[in-house]
């Protein structure tokens, strides 16, 4: 497929009235209403033409200009994070256009505060909200940046269409507006900040040892995903790896999934310079084929709370929230637990499971800086007891992986397609 970024055709007819930032006293929240941007659409016209059913975001049989056309939207935000702390909440609200449909979308979410330096404080999130278009949903996530010390945000979005996990066809869109904090300032500091926080960890743990396993595990195999080219990313390539496991002694599967955000390069940008990218979200899951027997309990949840109203529980230390549940497990199969110490230490986020005995899973977002679990040593496990009666059961497990990608435009992300493995038997 030929890429050409290009801009969406859209018409405005509205009246702007702009407010610049108010802040709020003794703290890093901040807000602006009724703003008006430049929207950049860096999607594949093929793939928006794909998603929306319309012609009439480009017309295919007229030369396309490869440069980047400004348009505008309305847009609002508001960060709210307390005095004296570096976590809080955010939503940015804007519209977009399409065929002379206006679709107001609202997104909301998580915000961090990192102190990159002594004159740079990076307030980042992941937002997310939904919109239909054209009788399809579309998952909105905006990925907003903001320094502290500067009135502007930088919004990366990323519209996700609900069957992008089952159709291999389905493709992500992409848009920015705003103004990037990716600035030849700030970039080599954040980049720093990013370097130093990965040494400290590695530095910070001890060498893995040898344990002595008290059962074994059979290999099932091993299934990889590949990145799937949209737009402003053109990656291709391995993007993650499911490893499979059995113990047929104590009736357990047994997952660990591996990252490549090192796969991720300047030369999947094309058209923007590449700053930086890690692991964002991940779901680990087994699903029964059959009716025979079921999936008795999740390893590894004792300290994660069962989703409830959609909602996960933010964690300030995945580690102490994770390991507790999975140490066990691990040196119960010869696997130091310095494995989930190499991924989870000082990370924070929001990890939830879902569980019956037909399909269950441990979700986990991660909201801190470079993370990932690029090594097969340090890939993420995840267990599922099985309850078989006396029979034989059949399951799959199942993957997916979302990273997060700092450009010269904005921050996005980037999904990848769910792995599942062959069917796997039990008795």
């Amino acid at each position: 497929m030929k890429k050409r970024i290009i801009s969406l055709v859209l018409s405005f007819a509205l009246i702007f009235s702009i407010t610049l930032p108010a802040y709020a006293v003794d703290s890093l929240s901040c807000s602006a209403r009724e703003a008006e941007e430049i929207l950049t659409t860096l999607s594949d016209i093929d793939d928006l033409e794909s998603e929306f059913g319309t012609q009439s975001v480009a017309n295919k049989s007229t030369s396309i200009c490869s440069e980047i056309q400004p348009e505008t939207t309305t847009y609002s935000y508001d960060i709210r994070i307390p005095y004296g702390e570096l976590s809080g909440k955010a939503d940015v609200d804007f519209t977009l256009k399409i065929s002379g449909t206006t679709y107001p979308i609202t997104t909301s979410g998580d915000v961090l505060a990192y102190e990159i330096s002594e004159n740079y404080t990076l307030i980042r999130g992941i937002l997310a909200g939904t919109v239909e278009i054209n009788g399809k949903e579309y998952t909105v996530n905006v990925g907003l940046n903001k320094i502290a010390q500067r009135n502007t945000i930088s919004a990366g979005v990323t519209l996700t269409p609900e069957d992008f996990f089952t159709n291999e066809e389905a493709r992500q869109l992409y848009f920015c507006f705003g103004t990037s904090v990716m600035t030849e300032d700030f970039v080599p500091l954040y980049l720093a900040y990013i370097e130093n926080q990965e040494e400290k960890e590695i530095l910070d743990m001890p060498s893995p040892s040898a344990i002595e396993p008290r059962a074994s595990l059979t290999t099932l195999s091993s299934k990889s995903g590949n990145f799937i080219s949209s737009g402003v990313f053109t990656g291709s390539g391995t993007a993650s790896t499911l490893y499979s496991y059995k113990d047929n002694q104590n009736k357990r599967f047994l997952f660990k999934l591996r990252s490549y955000s090192g796969n991720i390069s300047a030369d999947d940008f094309p058209t923007s310079q590449f700053i930086s990218a890690s692991v964002y979200n991940f779901r680990i899951g087994l699903k029964r084929v059959g009716l025979d027997t079921s999936i008795s309990s999740v390893e590894g949840i004792a300290g994660i709370i069962e989703k409830e109203n959609g909602t996960p529980a933010y964690q300030t230390n995945l580690l102490k929230t994770i390991l507790v549940g999975f140490i066990d497990l691990l040196t119960y199969y010869g696997f130091p637990a310095s494995i989930l110490s190499n991924i989870l230490d000082g990370k924070s986020g929001d990890p939830y499971y879902v569980h019956d005995g037909s399909n269950s899973y441990i979700d986990v977002t991660i909201e801190t800086l470079g993370a990932n679990f690029d090594s097969v040593n340090a890939a993420f496990p995840a267990g599922f007891n099985i309850l078989t009666n006396g029979r034989t059961g059949t399951y799959q497990g199942y993957s997916n992986l979302t990273y997060q990608a700092d450009t010269q435009f904005a921050l996005f992300l980037i999904s990848t397609k769910t792995i599942t493995t062959s069917s796997f038997a039990i008795s």
